[in-house]
């Protein structure tokens, strides 16, 4: 049987097919055709064998299916493994490159220990990082300082400093534009001690830079601010760098044309005024 005859079998046009196999007109109803058990035979066998086609295509559509489904379920897993593989090797090499035994040192401070006008390479924080490591030291030095910070600023960021990097000792040096500013000394005070007890709080030693300011601000608030530091020292048992820039402020070489902060040169004195109190602190 012919394509075309079984789309006339499937729309139900029996009598053209009568019509092509046997001569009889197509206007003859399918009633008044005798067909004879051969070609019933043939119809019947025809729709069965038609409607089980239909039947295993629509198994075979289900199981391609099922197939694709299982297939991309299997590499999703995949990938989620391989992922979780690699997230888990990546966390193990940063554990083995900090671990967590290696105490950290947090550096709090203002232009002079964020290395206004020069290389930060060469500040006195990066030389106290190769100081400690040239002495077999193990200690991680974290700079937060920034240039024009007070110490309000500083108050402000030191709670999530410690959070973040969890310090055995905190370096404060600040203050030194407060003075410039002329800030009152209580709330300069008042500032610096939040700072050294919420270091403590948190299990950190406190070391304290004291800063100068020029004369002319009269001697009663040069004196009062000078003193600020020591004070607290005593008060709080922080170690104590009477003047960060001890033996550079006076000689003009070693400082900027601003006349307020020392050059790349004198950043290794800076260092020599802080080994004093730090070296007593060690190892940490």
């Amino acid at each position: 049987m012919s394509h075309a005859d079984r789309k006339y079998l499937r729309t139900g046009n029996c009598a053209k097919i009568a019509y092509s196999y046997f001569g009889i007109s197509p206007y003859y109803s399918l009633a008044s055709v005798k067909l004879k058990p051969p070609f019933k035979l043939s119809l019947a066998r025809h729709f069965m064998q038609q409607r089980n086609t239909s039947q295993k295509n629509q198994m075979r559509w289900s199981w391609l299916r099922l197939k694709r489904t299982l297939s991309s379920l299997c590499c999703t897993c995949f990938v989620f493994i391989v992922s979780s593989a690699a997230i888990s090797e990546a966390s193990t090499t940063d554990e083995q490159q900090t671990p967590a035994s290696i105490p950290t040192l947090l550096v709090l401070g203002d232009s002079l220990s964020a290395s206004y006008g020069f290389d930060p390479t060469l500040g006195w924080v990066t030389l106290l990082e190769a100081w400690l490591q040239d002495q077999s030291i193990p200690v991680s030095v974290v700079n937060i300082s920034i240039s024009g910070e007070t110490t309000s600023g500083g108050l402000a960021r030191l709670p999530g400093a410690l959070a973040r990097w969890q310090p055995e000792l905190v370096v404060i040096a600040l203050g030194g534009n407060d003075g410039l500013r002329g800030t009152s000394l209580n709330v300069i005070g008042n500032n610096l001690e939040s700072m050294i007890k919420l270091s403590q709080e948190h299990g950190a030693n406190t070391l304290l830079a004291g800063m100068r300011i020029p004369p002319n601000y009269g001697p009663r608030y040069t004196q009062g601010f000078f003193e600020i530091y020591a004070r607290l020292s005593s008060q709080y048992g922080s170690a104590l760098v009477p003047f960060l820039l001890d033996g550079i402020a006076t000689e003009p070489k070693l400082m900027q044309s601003d006349g307020l902060h020392p050059t790349s040169d004198a950043q290794t004195l800076i260092l020599d005024n802080v080994k004093p109190a730090l070296g007593a602190l060690l190892p940490l």
